[in-house]
């Protein structure tokens, strides 16, 4: 939260204690989608140079143990020293138990069909 004058709209809204502002600053994520290809996808002139989609995949996908979420009953020290085969497969179960979680939230809220 702030109260910072830069962050108002106005100077007027400044001084009302009922107009707080807030920033919210999360760390970059990498989404399913990154890993999907995209086939029909056609580059403007300036995306020319951008890796093709199969190396972007390809590229991903190697990394991709160490962009999944690590399990809760796994401490930092016991989940570095798994095997990398073994992160993805925790790694891959946990995004599912996550995304099943966000999913079940929003229907319930009527946010998706």
């Amino acid at each position: 939260m702030t109260d910072s004058p830069l962050a108002a709209i106005s100077p007027e809204s400044a001084r009302s204690p009922h107009n707080r502002k807030a920033l919210l600053v999360r760390e970059p994520v990498v989404r399913p989608a990154h890993f999907c290809r995209a086939p029909y996808y056609h580059p403007h002139d300036a995306m020319q140079r951008q890796p093709s989609d199969i190396q972007r995949v390809e590229k991903l996908i190697v990394a991709a143990p160490a962009f999944l979420p690590r399990p809760p009953e796994f401490d930092a020290a016991s989940w570095l020293a798994l095997p990398q085969e073994e992160q993805a497969f925790y790694g891959l179960c946990e995004l599912a138990r996550r995304l099943a979680t966000q999913i079940a939230y929003c229907r319930t809220r009527h946010l998706v069909m």
